[in-house]
């Protein structure tokens, strides 16, 4: 990280923390200073913060997956927690597959089969290849006079 983009996160951290002082269910300092923590590399802290968030917003999909997100980063080889969240984030209506697919915090997910899973059910079903149209009355169709 670049010495300016450091300077504006423990920036926001210490304006977070302020906020977080007075209101500890500030579900917006909470969910920007995990962000700031995460971006910094200090995992478990981010993660603390994010369960936090996810206990006072357990049906937010977005918050579901910025945990998944942080179990992720900091249990990269128990992925199974990870997973459960994101599983979770999806069936809340979490469904930007574009993101998800490029979010490097989620790199040791991918290789897991449940991951695999998860992509195709957000997929949706493959489409079904188009057939021959049948006439009224489901028989054939009949060719017409020359």
């Amino acid at each position: 990280m670049k010495p300016e983009r450091r300077r504006e996160a423990f920036f926001v951290l210490r304006m977070m923390g302020e906020v977080l002082e007075a209101r500890p269910r500030h579900a917006g300092a909470l969910a920007r200073a995990a962000e700031w923590l995460t971006a910094l590399g200090h995992y478990g802290a981010g993660l603390a913060l994010d369960r936090r968030l996810a206990a006072l917003r357990p049906r937010d999909p977005e918050i579901r997956y910025n945990l998944a997100c942080s179990l992720a980063l900091a249990s990269p080889r128990q992925p199974d927690a990870a997973l459960d969240e994101l599983e979770r984030a999806v069936e809340l209506g979490y469904g930007d597959l574009g993101h998800m697919a490029g979010d490097a915090d989620l790199a040791a997910l991918r290789p897991h089969p449940r991951y695999a899973a998860l992509v195709r059910r957000m997929r949706g079903p493959a489409p079904k290849p188009p057939g021959r149209k049948r006439a009224e009355g489901g028989s054939a169709p009949q060719p017409g006079p020359d």
